[in-house]
């Protein structure tokens, strides 16, 4: 990862702290992606969700490899993330902005958004997330993928 990626990245660690303090929560998710040329790969996060009414959330997560890419593979990313989720009953949507270790035909540039829509049953939730940099440069098909998540 760039010299500079890691310094904004410390620095969102650095103010997690602030923003999550008041935490409803330490969730794990487990999910798998849209399919890319045919093929599929697991995705593992980790998140903490404020206690608000509109919630944001701090996520870290892990996207598989993909070997069978028709111009290059792409390799494992890991991202990290910040969000803001508005809430309708269990329903919500959320957006932020996230970082990326790795560059591929499947995500351009380190700088992404984040976004999602999702349902939220008491410790359990279900949503499809959406990471891409919002054609902002270089080629991003982006990465789509459902999410089940555990709160603790």
């Amino acid at each position: 990862m760039h010299r500079r990626w890691r310094g904004v990245l410390a620095a969102v660690l650095a103010l997690a702290p602030p923003v999550c303090c008041a935490g409803d929560g330490f969730g794990l998710g487990l999910g798998v992606t849209h399919a890319i040329d045919g093929e599929r790969t697991p995705v593992l996060t980790v998140s903490w969700l404020g206690a608000a009414k509109h919630p944001w959330e701090l996520s870290a997560g892990y996207l598989g490899e993909r070997e069978r890419l028709v111009d290059e593979p792409a390799p494992v990313t890991v991202f990290v993330a910040l969000s803001k989720r508005l809430t309708w009953r269990r329903w919500f949507v959320s957006g932020g902005i996230a970082l990326i270790d790795q560059e591929s035909e499947v995500l351009s540039g380190h700088g992404q958004f984040y976004t999602g829509a999702g349902y939220e049953a008491g410790r359990w939730g279900l949503s499809v997330r959406h990471l891409s940099n919002g054609d902002t440069g270089g080629r991003n098909r982006g990465e789509t993928f459902a999410l089940f998540e555990y709160r603790f």
